[in-house]
């Protein structure tokens, strides 16, 4: 399903990118009981980082590894201050898909960004790369945009599908529709892959909540 360019390896041999397919999902439209889950998860999350400082947070290990990436390309990694949000300030009550709030709850949680395919949207093979000067494509939220030189991306045969910093492509985007979704997490060197692994399966179990005939079709830790 996947290769790995050269130009990945030689940028990137400390880094790992951890990918999992699922098959069987169903993804209704928001429920009430959604409310209660983010509510838990509010107070989960303010219980465990309330007493660090802001300055605290940057330190925490993943949040540490995606830092020092963006600073590559003098970026600011963003997660924590979702993090912060959820922490110290009251978050909005958007209405929200059980899936996409499952994968968003372990992804603060964690301090970790997951980005979500329609696995039907992709055409194999897939290659973990390496963007060059002017690559552009339009990402989940109907905006284009243009990859930094240099970052990570992946690509099937039409195109650009992810990459770390703009995330899923809007035609391989989930929706009511999907039944088949393609995880992607992308990891700087520093972040562990027990780390990235514990996080995907994490997922699944909650999505098993919604789609309890969910099934792990593939997994993989992509690595030189």
């Amino acid at each position: 399903m996947f290769t790995i360019s050269e130009a990945w390896g030689k940028t990137y041999p400390k880094a790992k990118v951890a990918v999992m397919v699922m098959s069987n999902i169903i993804n209704p439209a928001h429920r009430p009981e959604n409310d209660k889950t983010r509510e838990d998860m509010q107070n989960l999350l303010r219980a465990r980082f309330s007493r660090l400082f802001r300055s605290d947070l940057v330190k925490l290990g993943p949040v540490k590894a995606y830092d020092a990436y963006y600073k590559r390309f003098n970026r600011i990694y963003d997660l924590h201050y979702q993090l912060e949000t959820v922490v110290y300030q009251e978050r909005g009550k958007a209405k929200i898909s059980p899936f996409t709030e499952v994968v968003f709850t372990n992804d603060v949680q964690n301090m970790l960004i997951t980005y979500c395919h329609d696995a039907d949207e992709i055409t194999d093979p897939l290659v973990l790369d390496v963007a060059g000067e002017g690559v552009r494509y339009t990402m989940d939220n109907g905006k284009e945009f243009e990859i930094p030189k240099g970052d990570m991306i992946i690509r099937d045969v039409q195109g650009t599908i992810s990459s770390l910093f703009g995330g899923a492509a809007f035609h391989t985007r989930v929706t009511s529709d999907t039944r088949r979704v393609m995880l992607v997490l992308y990891g700087p060197p520093g972040l562990s892959e027990p780390t990235m692994y514990h996080h995907l399966f994490d997922i699944h179990a909650g999505l098993r909540r919604y789609s309890p005939a969910a099934e792990i079709n593939y997994f993989r830790i992509l690595k030189r």
